[in-house]
């Protein structure tokens, strides 16, 4: 923030007062951008690309192979066709919401998220559903059409009315009839609609067969190209069409050639030349997306406006870098054409009466184009400013100026001469204690800041949602209360209420203060995840829990997260990009550096499908893209995916999204390893094609620790893949939980399953209940012959040689006393959990104890085994902590150091091997190349005493340099082991003695035991039992 002179701005600048549009007009200025840009406006930047699916016009993987940009004028069209011209009612309403279940409108329920989540207060679903044609039309390389706003929702079903396949020609022209469309209007929209997508086999298998590969799906389309243009005209004329509905081996669905050929093919001549179809269809589709019922006026034609100031709002613990205890000004422009020379500031005035202006930089430069902009020449950039605000001075006014760069005097945007009003600093929003979505309801806390110089006769709100109850608009009264729990900033004090959450649903707060209202108006919920994310750039983790994200809003969530205010083909900003948060000297905020890695994720029924979850996918593989690129120890990807849990969400799923998924997970350096430690994907109706790719690429998943597959709709098909995974021979299973209840895998299923467990030695629970099959049944009952089984036999021989392991006896079964049945099974996985659970704690045991000898005994060359240790273990006053574990005395008198360091390498490795015999030579010999190697020691760290206390309650405790204590270099809670931290004062005076090997006092600057010796085993493969032992 820099202060300076109003008088020495404005002698600088030429002041064209009528350069951008009045402001504030939301009518306006939310249509606009919608329509131009394809996204939603929001103070901080955030929104959604509306158009993105609709990129380069090709076919969407993820829709069934199918266009979107098809699918969506059919959306249009079949919304559109419940109008009746002669009633006035009808039309393009939105009513096909609740006319999904309809045969007319099959295969349209995958196409309604494309829509949902986009609302507002000015602009409704109808709207939503127009823009998605014009830029679907654009996308394609068609003509512009033009656009109105103001559609009025309905809220319930139409009638029924779009045309069939089967129906003859007089029907088709009395449907188009009633809909506003003669003859040859009804010719010219089939052939605008049918230029884009074909006929899918899954929606109509009585039209185009299957496709001989069941995951692949057999979609014959209409045109030659997936472009918009004439050649639907051109190759009937032709006679060389592929359209189904022309060439159809049944001759009572072929609509199309009825349609085309009504006039005597007058029409088709007409639009095979290029220019009179794409005139045609401009003007037929906009007809189309106008007809409305009678009674609802739209808009004038919404122009692209040449300079457009956004949404703007001052708020209170903003979250912005060392500015909690200012305001911050949010607000941004968007020009019409980039320049890389220009300079664009926001200044602005406070509400002292000073003659002081204060002014910032953008903190981002994103690109705003979209196809509908580049068709008219134009790609847009707007500048982002968030500005760091002294509470007492606050903001009056503020405006902008724009230096081209060129040697000619700055423009000032400064809304006709009067500024960009702040109407009032009574009432503001505090966006980064607000929109905490709460895990048990959907409902949102907003949090607002009052000043508090007098005391306020009521505070309260409005809450709107134009999508609330299953698509119709709710309106909720809102009600705040004062939160002592949050200390008054500046003089304001914080109030909170609870109400709904929608991506949709923007509030007004008011205020009565002296008797006089203040009221901040049309406060969207940008994205709550988004704003703490932005507040918090060291935030590693992201759980949301029953919140209505939906497929909309899980899109803008990971779209912020692989790229932030940036979109995917917009370059202006990039300056900007790769920095972490921070403030730079002018008080603009600079955005962290993207794509942002999590280390963990939950995102449980928050609505997401497969759009969703292919937007998670595309941000996994961005993170493993930059994590690719970067240099050799740079901090890129320092906080790689470890934890994905996605329980209750309505994901399907493709082949190749589920391909995509695994390869997102793998690491950039080995397409067979991966850091990802649980996968919880339970109650998630997953499609057949998508968890065969998914079971049968687990061994790719090495980390893999908990797979929660309960209520997934796993088969006995799935169950063979789960075998094959759990009795790899190669040992790729290392899981410790698996549950899989409430699926279909029937006994044999489980059964294959059970037996191949007996192979994976590190599971330790494990869940399949409710799998198709009653307690107690016999096995022959999926038509399986049961031979005894063995495998009840194979455990008690090896359990015979472990002392201290008792087995379950189960239950006999079957006249030869082998056990049959569930409860065999389950006493069967009991006794293999048993096994593991015994032999992982031996392992670990003898694992550490082999390690705290050759720990010493082949400690590096440079490090003596007692000197230095010893000096860093009692300076400091660190009395309390243990030495060193070495050898006992009575070895050590006859097998001094540096004797036993000069016996035969094998002699010595084979007496420490001794102390170890349940692990694998493969197993000692990692841990001996651990304890040898210089990189694994722990820091030293000198001891400092406090001050304020005395005796032995003044020890910082360290662990010593031999002891167990010790992470070689992995990172704790964002500190390496041994590195000095700040120590809770609340725990002085309540020192405990260090147990062996490790500082275990309650002052100790390392106390993570447990973490640092599960640490241990996990790199040297001790974790688990070796059966080549």
């Amino acid at each position: 923030m820099i202060k300076q002179s109003l008088y020495g701005i404005l002698t600088l600048a030429l002041v064209y007062p009528a350069l951008s549009a009045k402001w504030p007009n939301h009518e306006r200025d939310e249509p606009e951008n919608f329509v131009y840009e394809g996204k939603r406006e929001h103070p901080g930047g955030f929104s959604k690309d509306f158009y993105g699916l609709l990129a380069n016009c090709v076919p969407n993987a993820n829709a069934g192979g199918s266009s979107i940009a098809a699918q969506w004028v059919r959306f249009a069209y079949h919304d559109m066709s419940t109008h009746n011209i002669d009633e006035g009612t009808g039309g393009l309403d939105g009513s096909i919401r609740y006319e999904l279940d309809r045969d007319e409108n099959i295969g349209l329920n995958f196409t309604l998220p494309s829509f949902v989540g986009h609302a507002n207060r000015y602009l409704s679903f109808p709207d939503i559903i127009a823009v998605g044609v014009i830029g679907a039309i654009a996308t394609c390389g068609g003509p512009l059409i033009p656009f109105r706003s103001g559609r009025a929702f309905s809220g319930q079903a139409g009638p029924f009315g779009v045309p069939a396949p089967d129906q003859d020609l007089a029907d088709h022209l009395e449907i188009f009839r009633r809909q506003g469309f003669n003859q040859e209007e009804m010719i010219g929209l089939v052939a605008c609609g049918h230029t884009l997508g074909g006929v899918r086999n899954r929606d109509f298998p009585y039209l185009v067969p299957p496709n001989p590969d069941p995951n692949v799906p057999n979609i014959q389309n209409f045109a030659p190209t997936p472009k918009f243009d004439n050649g639907i005209a051109k190759e009937y004329l032709a006679q060389t069409t592929n359209d189904v509905l022309v060439i159809g081996v049944n001759e009572t669905t072929r609509s199309d050639l009825r349609i085309f050929s009504s006039d005597g093919n007058e029409m088709m001549e007409v639009l095979a030349h290029e220019g009179t179809f794409s005139n045609t269809c401009r003007h037929l589709l906009e007809r189309m997306i106008n007809t409305i019922p009678s009674g609802v006026t739209l808009s004038d034609v919404v122009e692209l406006l040449p300079v457009k100031v956004g949404p703007t709002f001052l708020g209170i613990a903003d979250g912005l870098a060392n500015a909690y205890d200012r305001l911050t000004l949010r607000t941004d422009i968007r020009l019409l054409d980039p320049n890389p020379n220009r300079i664009v500031t926001l200044y602005w005035s406070d509400c002292l009466g000073s003659d002081t202006v204060y002014s910032a930089q953008p903190y981002n430069i994103s690109d705003a184009s979209s196809a509908i902009t580049k068709a008219l020449g134009h790609s847009p950039v707007r500048y982002w400013f968030a500005a760091p605000v002294d509470i007492p001075a606050s903001v009056s006014k503020f405006w902008f100026s724009v230096d081209e760069g060129n040697g000619e005097p700055p423009t000032i945007c400064d809304n006709d001469g009067e500024g960009h009003v702040i109407k009032q600093n009574k009432v503001l929003l505090a966006p980064t204690l607000s929109w905490m979505d709460s895990e048990s309801s959907n409902t949102s806390e907003i949090v607002i800041g009052v000043k508090d110089d007098s005391t306020p006769s009521q505070i309260y709100g409005k809450a709107h949602d134009p999508e609330g109850d299953n698509g119709s608009a709710l309106e909720i009264d809102i009600s705040f209360t004062l939160d002592e729990s949050i200390q008054p900033v500046g003089g304001y004090s914080f109030y909170r209420s609870s109400t709904i959450s929608s991506l949709s649903f923007s509030f007004d707060i008011s205020t009565v203060l002296d008797g006089q209202t203040y009221t901040e108006e049309f406060l969207r919920k940008a994205d709550a995840h988004i704003a703490r994310l932005q507040a918090n750039p060291n935030l590693n983790t992201i759980v949301v829990g029953h919140s209505l994200l939906g497929d909309a809003g899980c899109e803008r969530l990971f779209d912020w997260l692989t790229a932030g205010n940036q979109t995917s083909e917009g370059t202006a900003g990039e300056s900007q990009a790769g920095f972490d948060k921070e403030t730079t000297q002018d008080g603009s905020l600079t955005e962290p550096q993207f794509p942002r890695s999590m280390a963990t994720l939950e995102l449980n029924d928050v609505g997401m499908g497969d759009v969703g979850f292919a937007a998670l996918v595309r941000w996994l593989e961005s993170v493993k893209e930059k994590a690719k690129a970067s240099p050799v120890g740079s901090s890129s990807g320092k906080e790689p995916l470890t934890k994905l849990n996605l329980r209750y969400n309505p994901i399907r799923g493709t082949a190749d999204l589920a391909q995509a998924f695994i390869s997102s997970l793998t690491l950039p350096t080995s397409p067979s390893t991966s850091t990802i430690s649980s996968l919880v994907l339970s109650n998630i109706p997953l499609s057949a094609e998508f968890r065969q790719i998914l079971l049968a690429s687990l061994h790719l998943l090495p980390s893999l620790r908990q797979l929660y597959l309960s209520i997934t709709g796993l088969t006995r098909s799935d169950a063979k893949l789960l075998a094959k995974y759990f009795g790899d021979p190669k040992g790729s299973c290392k899981l410790v939980e698996f549950y899989a209840n409430a699926n279909s895998m029937q006994y044999g299923g489980v059964k294959e399953i059970v037996k191949a467990m007996k192979n994976c030695w590190s599971l330790e629970r494990v869940d399949m209940y409710a799998n198709g099959f009653v307690v107690g049944d016999a096995p022959d009952r999926d038509g399986e012959d049961e031979e005894p089984d063995k495998d009840q036999d194979d455990l008690e021989r090896e359990a015979k040689s472990l002392p201290g392991i008792t087995l379950l006896q189960p239950p006999i079964a079957s006249p030869t006393g082998s056990a049959c049945g569930w409860p065999g099974l389950e006493a069967l996985l009991k006794n293999i959990m048993t096994r593991n659970t015994f032999l992982k704690r031996q392992t670990a045991e003898q694992a550490l104890q082999l390690l705290k000898y050759s720990r010493v005994l082949l400690r590096p060359e440079g490090r003596p085994p007692t000197a230095s240790t010893s000096k860093a273990q009692r300076s400091g006053d660190c009395t309390s902590a243990p030495r060193p574990s070495t050898i006992p005395s009575t070895q050590a008198t006859a097998l001094p150091h540096r004797s036993f360091h000069s016996l035969p390498t094998e002699i010595q490795l084979a007496i420490l091997s001794s102390l170890a015999p349940i692990l694998s030579s493969v197993q000692r010999i990692r841990i001996f190349e651990y304890a040898a190697n210089r990189r694994t020691l722990p820091k030293l760290v000198l001891c400092f005493p406090s001050r304020s206390l005395s005796g032995a309650s003044r020890s910082r405790c360290v662990p010593g340099p031999s002891s167990l204590a010790f992470s070689g270099g992995i990172i704790s809670q964002g500190k390496k082991v041994g590195q000095l931290g700040r120590v809770p004062e609340a725990n002085h005076g309540q020192h405990q003695t260090c147990a062996e090997g490790a500082c275990m006092g309650s002052n100790a600057v390392v106390c993570q035991r447990r973490t640092h010796r599960q640490n241990f085993l996990d790199s040297v493969g001790c974790d688990v039992y070796d059966p080549a032992a």
